[in-house]
């Protein structure tokens, strides 16, 4: 397909007049949008072999803009934004042969069609755009609800657990995909306004033994905003109001949905005044304010800075009753300087409000080395110490992760002080007392995780 190219007619943002904009959205984006789009509804509903594909021609001015450009860079930006994300065909096969091979275990098969996070997505994107890449993961969501729909049908009865409950492996992995294939039918369901997957995944949730299948079934409710979801989440609330975790559950699944037009950021606002939630009680936080701070980014990244702000008072409030889980929330703009503008300044702005002086502090040791380390002025948390044996390197001291799956040690020290129900893997280095030298454990660090030698 071919189109003309709008001329590139220098404007400013204090030149910038309507007829220029609608001049190059005219050539530039609105036809290759509705060509793109009335091309893919006419093969989808004429049912025509093979593959076809629109190419629409973008311009380094959009991602090195300058402002003598702006409404040629802004028709362009509409064009890169308004073309629906595809997934191709092959894509689509290969996972609809993965989910009906009979011969890879279910829990694999949730794992392999669950797209990957926002946050995933993110940490391999500079500069990250927030709002962009939680369109695509919507979209991306969309298409397999979608193309996949009867393999997502087939799947949820074919993984049915209609045997009693048992924690074992087996029908764990049945309840996963079973819960992915419910929560892509109502998925579905909610994008074309069917009342009978919403209706179905209640009542599974009505009827559900295990906590596995009733959270699974409200969480498809809550990710596709049903009108149903408000009354199964108050019907659990008051079911478990006595159980702690179950209650955390509650809040994380509310923090953590997909973000619609913002209703997710002010639920969790409203949520803050809830009677079961106390800033004084950590789980309660990660549940809510984590959930949403470090695992929402749709909800979290907004183009009005708000959820900056929130962010903000938060770890302020957090940081005189529990410096330690401060330090976690605080740990939501780790990569602030990686994500696109305008959020990288609004991120910027709201780090300067809670930044400080770290103090430094020295002690005397009796080998009359002296011990030099950088502590926060206020709470006096140790953050990272200087040795000066070893200059190039620092000790951070994080406190403590929020996931420690992925950490594994290649050495240990002071083993001479270890219970005697720690097992230490042979392969990892080991020290019954504080290490002479060690630079041994970071080549064994750098060789591990591949990184240069260099030390």
């Amino acid at each position: 397909m071919r189109r003309t190219l709008g001329s590139c007619a220098p404007s400013s943002r204090t030149d910038l007049a309507a007829a220029a904009l609608a001049r190059h959205w005219r050539s530039n984006a609105a036809p290759a949008i509705v060509l793109a789009r009335a091309l893919h509804t006419h093969r989808a509903h004429a049912a025509l072999p093979g593959d076809a594909c629109v190419v629409n021609l973008l311009d380094e001015k959009l991602f090195n803009p300058n402002p003598d450009h702006l409404s040629y860079t802004l028709s362009k930006a509409a064009l890169h934004a308004g073309v629906p994300l595809q997934l191709a065909p092959e894509t689509l096969a290969a996972l609809r042969a993965v989910l009906r091979d009979g011969g890879v275990d279910p829990a694999l098969k949730e794992l392999l069609l669950t797209p990957p996070s926002e946050a995933t997505v993110a940490e391999r994107v500079t500069p990250a755009d927030p709002a962009r890449i939680h369109a695509l993961h919507e979209q991306a969501l969309d298409q397999l609800a979608l193309q996949l729909h009867d393999d997502w049908l087939w799947a949820l009865e074919a993984h049915a657990v209609r045997e009693g409950y048992r924690p074992e492996p087996g029908q764990a992995g049945r309840r996963a995909l079973a819960n992915l294939a419910l929560a892509m039918l109502v998925r579905h369901a909610g994008r074309t306004g069917d009342p009978v997957w919403p209706g179905r995944a209640l009542q599974r949730f009505k009827d559900a033994s295990n906590m596995t299948e009733r959270l699974g079934a409200l969480s498809a409710l809550v990710e596709s905003h049903s009108e149903l979801a408000a009354g199964a989440l108050q019907r659990l609330y008051d079911q478990f109001a006595g159980d702690p975790l179950v209650i955390d559950k509650w809040f994380m699944l509310q923090a953590s949905a997909s973000e619609r037009e913002g209703r997710v950021f002010a639920r969790v606002r409203e949520l803050m005044q809830h009677r079961a939630f106390t800033l004084k009680n950590p789980n309660r936080v990660r549940s809510l304010i984590s959930s949403l701070c470090l695992r929402n980014p749709g909800a979290f990244h907004r183009p009005d800075a708000a959820g900056y702000v929130f962010w903000a008072e938060r770890v302020i409030e957090l940081d005189a009753l529990n410096p330690m889980i401060a330090a976690r929330v605080a740990r939501a703009l780790d990569r602030w300087i990686h994500l696109a503008e305008p959020y990288r300044s609004a991120a910027r702005e709201a780090i300067e409000v809670l930044q400080g002086t770290p103090e430094l502090r020295e002690v005397d040791l009796v080998d009359g080395r002296r011990k030099r380390g950088f502590r926060c002025p206020r709470c006096d948390t140790q953050l990272w110490g200087a040795p000066q044996r070893v200059p190039q390197l620092l000790n951070l001291h994080p406190g403590s992760l929020d996931e420690t799956s992925w950490l594994e040690p290649v050495g240990h020290i002071w083993t001479r002080s270890a219970q005697p129900w720690v097992r230490i893997p042979a392969d990892t280095l080991r020290y019954e007392r504080q290490p002479e030298d060690v630079l041994p454990m970071v080549r064994a660090w750098k060789a591990r995780s591949g990184k240069p030698p260099g030390v």
